[in-house]
């Protein structure tokens, strides 16, 4: 393990050098991140690394009032900016997506990636002033050593992963006998469960239905094998689950974007439909019923917007308003419960079904929220797709295949108007 933490520690210490420069700083009420920061714990994997010796390297973050401030690590330093609101410090820089780092409550400054978080603690003055600054030497023997030590992990990490890969291989699916697909357990108007108590579909209560399911169906149809659903509530985990090897597949109409594809392995676009943009909704004015607080474009663009956690909303809102303080929420629900109670001024929420479309509807006609014309939408799109472990290529080849076909004799079409004539039948759009 110790081995495996050198690599994705060394990388991400480089990728956190690089995304906490340029950025601009603007810090607003509540306690300010400012001060003398040191990496004190790491969690990774669900196994807390409470001793940082091991980790093999220190980080020191100097954050100064005004803006500034300096990275000191073992390899060298280099100086930053920072920029604040509220609990959330957002880290943006030019080619990559904004990182958003949170201040939490016991004084801890968190940084989650992946399935790794890392986290910082406030130094008093005496241990900042025996913070390492490293001669040239030492920085020159340092980055020396390092890289002998990444060369000699990165041969073990590789034949680790490849293995990794092989077990959700097209053969190995084949020989298994089952198609594993992570899916989500909120209904959706691309996934959803079949509702009890519909004479029409009660040889279908209960299992999973909509375009998307469909889809996987077919592909363990063509596969030979059986298909086996995994649910997941939290769609943060759901977006893990090929890359932590607990599925074959993570099934949902994931946005296809830069950043993911650093992340992980995707499939082509499966829509045979254009993509919307997100609509946003707005808290409305208690002392004045039916109108919203935030009454121009201008004032949502430095405003609270509720998001939901690791969706594609989250970034392309800090895309779109990057002055805002885009707080994430486990789910839809939960981002709703923060506009009706004022924790935020407007919320975006991933895809969801006619249920939760007849809660906002009721919210809307009680006059407690607002709908407004503004839109979330990221131009840089390239369609939606599904989710495999990084570096499964073979299982990504052989799905494409497949979507190519079912898009060429109009199976996918056929399958896109079912799910919506189906849905509409059940109450779900």
């Amino acid at each position: 393990m110790k081995r495996r933490l050198g690599i994705i520690l060394g990388i991400v210490i480089l990728v956190v050098l690089v995304a906490l420069l340029f950025i601009v700083p603007a810090i607003t009420g509540g306690e300010t991140a400012e001060g003398n920061w040191e990496l004190t714990s790491a969690v990774i994997d669900d196994v807390t690394v409470s001793d940082t010796s091991t980790l093999d390297f220190e980080l020191f973050l100097l954050l100064n009032a005004d803006g500034t401030g300096t990275l000191t690590f073992s390899q060298g330093d280099a100086a930053c900016t920072w920029r604040q609101h509220g609990a959330t410090v957002t880290v943006v820089t030019e080619d990559r997506e904004p990182q958003p780092f949170t201040l939490e409550e016991d004084g801890t400054l968190t940084w989650v990636t992946e399935d790794m978080t890392f986290i910082l603690s406030r130094m008093d003055d005496a241990a900042a002033a025996n913070a390492p600054e490293p001669s040239e030497n030492a920085e020159a023997e340092s980055e020396q050593d390092l890289s002998e030590q990444l060369s000699g992990d990165l041969a073990d990490a590789d034949s680790e992963h490849d293995a990794q890969i092989a077990e959700h291989s097209v053969e190995a699916i084949q020989q298994r006998g089952t198609l594993r697909v992570a899916l989500q357990a909120e209904n959706s108007k691309m996934s959803y469960r079949v509702p009890e108590g519909i004479e029409e579909y009660a040889d279908r209560a209960g299992q999973p239905s909509g375009y998307v399911p469909f889809i996987c169906r077919q592909l363990a149809e063509d596969l030979g094998v059986t298909l086996e659903f995994v649910f997941y509530d939290v769609t943060e985990q759901q977006i893990q689950a090929a890359e932590n090897g607990e599925a074959d597949i993570s099934a949902n109409v994931w946005s296809i974007t830069e950043e993911r594809l650093e992340q992980f392995t995707m499939t082509n676009n499966i829509l045979v439909t254009d993509i919307e943009g997100d609509e946003v909704f707005l808290r409305a004015d208690p002392e004045n019923p039916g109108s919203p607080l935030i009454d121009s474009e201008e004032a949502l663009a430095v405003a609270r917007i509720a998001a939901v956690k690791a969706t594609v909303q989250v970034n392309n809102t800090l895309l779109q308003y990057p002055e805002a303080e885009v707080v994430p929420y486990a789910d839809n629900a939960a981002a709703l419960d923060a506009l009706l109670s004022g924790e935020v001024d407007a919320a975006v929420f991933s895809t969801f079904d006619k249920a939760f479309a007849d809660i906002l509807v009721e919210a809307i006609q009680d006059q407690r929220i607002c709908q407004c014309e503004y839109e979330i939408v990221n131009p840089e799109i390239k369609g939606v797709g599904f989710i495999l472990k990084k570096g499964n290529t073979d299982l990504c080849d052989y799905i494409n295949e497949r979507l190519a076909l079912y898009r060429s004799d109009g199976l996918l079409q056929e399958l896109n108007d079912l799910c919506e004539s189906e849905a509409r039948a059940m109450g779900i759009i």
